[in-house]
């Protein structure tokens, strides 16, 4: 794909061009090339087109500079919620209460019925890692690798993997065909979790890029909970400057350094106040059941070996084995 096809910059068409954002960066459009293209067909339409185009501009700009793309989204009356990215509120903007919120696709029964990964936080497990204020707002998207996800404080969902291994820690994170990368102590081995939080992040983005959800930052956080816990060779892989292509994005947390304290602190709810049809409500529970869904590709990825094969086309294929969407 070279352009954002023609019919997305219509007026007629504003809710499906912002929720296909993600198809277009997905397909290889960038921020820029987009960006250029809005702006050149914004200085040739009229108001009810440039208003359109606007908010599709300042959509797009969320994914690069927010800062950017807040300013745009004020330029047409939109001031962003404090709560929400700028994306997630151009989204809402306009929406009456009980109007519904536009989805590319619908989850089915199989994932919105699926609540077991919502208030089941195993807190005995995780008594000085976690903060018990926290416990509440935590999803768990597998209990077998110890993955997690909470809402931040900066409008920001957090992905957690909690890695208890108490020794030193050669960490290698080369992928060989399709054998997962793994880290070595001197008793044992085990897979990369870097390697897994990575894979988690890219069921994840799948499933957003399905429903069409705006720009939410994702952070991930491989925390290593054991305060014995060393990596010899951690300077091959983040040094000054330098961070090796599977550590972007990563940060490591290593246990020794942040007690006395805690983690795991300053998570927030997913939601905001108790009607779940409200429009904020419907939009965040499209992250949820997108977490709930990318828990349940993530079982069947790891059962069936499947983690260097994810294609889109293995996805959608994975996707329709799990009636993951009607």
């Amino acid at each position: 794909m070279e352009k954002i096809p023609q019919k997305y910059l219509s007026a007629t068409n504003n809710k499906e061009a912002c929720a296909n954002i993600r198809h277009f960066l997905a397909s290889g459009l960038t921020v820029k090339g987009m960006a250029e293209q809005l702006t050149e067909k914004y200085r040739n339409s009229k108001y009810a087109v440039r208003e359109h185009l606007g908010k599709m501009l300042a959509s797009v700009y969320d994914f690069e500079n927010s800062e950017i793309a807040r300013e745009c989204a004020r330029m047409f009356g939109i001031e962003p919620l404090s709560s929400l990215s700028v994306g997630e509120s151009v989204r809402l903007f306009g929406l009456s209460e009980g109007e519904k919120v536009f989805s590319k696709r619908e989850f089915s029964n199989d994932v919105t019925g699926n609540l077991a990964p919502v208030d089941t936080f195993p807190a005995a497990k995780w008594p000085m890692v976690v903060d018990p204020r926290c416990y509440d707002d935590i999803i768990t998207i597998s209990n077998t690798h110890n993955i997690y996800a909470a809402m931040g404080e900066n409008v920001e969902l957090n992905l957690f993997i909690f890695e208890p291994s108490p020794c030193d820690i050669l960490i290698d994170d080369t992928v060989f065909g399709d054998e997962p990368p793994l880290y070595f102590t001197e008793i044992d081995h085990f897979v990369s979790p870097i390697f897994k939080i990575n894979v988690l992040k890219h069921l994840l983005d799948f499933c957003l890029e399905e429903v069409g959800y705006p720009y939410i930052k994702i952070n991930k956080k491989v925390i290593f909970t054991s305060p014995e816990a060393y990596l010899i060779n951690i300077d091959q892989y983040v040094v000054e400057d330098y961070r090796d292509k599977a550590w972007e994005g990563i940060e490591a947390v290593m246990m020794k350094d942040v007690m006395p304290h805690y983690a795991v602190s300053n998570t927030g709810s997913l939601f905001y106040g108790d009607d779940p049809d409200s429009p904020y409500n419907q939009l965040r529970s499209m992250v949820l059941y997108s977490l709930i869904a990318a828990s349940m590709l993530y079982e069947k990825v790891w059962a069936e070996n499947l983690s260097a094969r994810l294609s889109p086309n293995k996805l959608t294929e994975l996707c329709q084995q799990l009636n993951i969407f009607t």
